[in-house]
């Protein structure tokens, strides 16, 4: 994040901003900042997503004015990505293993020695940390999102 924000200090900013983006995500924290970072400098961002954008890459292209994508480019889905046990993971998959423990202890309560080691190691708080995650990614994408058109180009989204 820090690296980005000084590459673009000093920087022209009248003129908008083409960014050429080609990454597999990064924590949350550091996408909201760099968004915020991105608006309040330029009027106008063009995203170039030459492969791929993931995770806090597919927030960051959603935040700006256009997105520029070939036939083979691809966009993920705007889960964030948690550091726990020392790497990060699916904000989506923590709850989806929660939503599969809780169903398997439900129609076979003996399952529950098998989850329980892992529920333990999960602790009580991660899948309340999660879902929060994944709330505020989606309301941060939706306001981003608004009045925007993806799709169409500049010119023709100025003259609405």
């Amino acid at each position: 994040m820090n690296g980005f924000m000084s590459a673009l200090h000093g920087m022209k900013c009248d003129k908008g901003l083409v960014l050429i983006l080609h990454t597999p995500g990064g924590e949350f924290g550091a996408v909201e900042t760099i968004v915020d970072y991105l608006h309040k400098k330029f009027d106008e961002i063009i995203t170039i997503v030459p492969y791929f954008a993931m995770s806090g890459g597919s927030m960051i292209s959603l935040a700006s004015d256009c997105i520029i994508m070939g036939k083979q480019s691809q966009i993920g889905p705007i889960d964030p990505q948690i550091i726990f046990q020392d790497r990060y993971n699916s904000a989506r998959a923590i709850v989806n293993a929660f939503s599969k423990a809780r169903n398997d202890i439900k129609d076979d309560p003996n399952t529950s020695k098998l989850w329980d080691p892992i529920l333990f190691s999960m602790g009580p708080s991660l899948i309340t940390e999660t879902e929060n995650y994944l709330k505020h990614s989606e309301q941060l994408v939706s306001k981003w999102f608004e009045g925007e058109c993806l799709g169409m180009n500049l010119k023709q989204k100025k003259k609405q």
